[in-house]
């Protein structure tokens, strides 16, 4: 099993898709869900005390967050950040979010 299937497999626990029913899609900027998703990521804990938490630009590699994918969950959508080198811990951070169906 490949660190995906790891990662997926932790969400379907974290968030009721045990049978891996989900269908992915990519956000665009007027997605309903977009700043949600982005003020989720910021909230994350790794970028606790950063000046700029949605970005947490590095100053070493320039790196910040990126918008990778999203897929839908029988109780809402998950989105999927990676930061290629976050400067708070000096290495590839990958993060999900979880926003509730309405």
């Amino acid at each position: 099993m490949g660190i995906g299937e790891e990662l997926l497999d932790e969400a379907a626990a974290r968030w009721g898709d045990p049978q891996h029913n989900r269908q992915g899609f990519h956000m665009s900027p007027n997605h309903p869900q977009w700043d949600a998703a982005w003020q989720r990521m910021a909230a994350e804990g790794v970028n606790d005390g950063l000046p700029d938490p949605y970005t947490a630009t590095c100053p070493r590699s320039g790196e910040g967050w990126q918008y990778m994918g999203s897929y839908i969950m029988p109780s809402g959508n998950v989105h999927e950040f990676r930061h290629r080198h976050h400067p708070a811990v000096n290495r590839r951070v990958i993060t999900r979010v979880f926003i509730p169906a309405r």
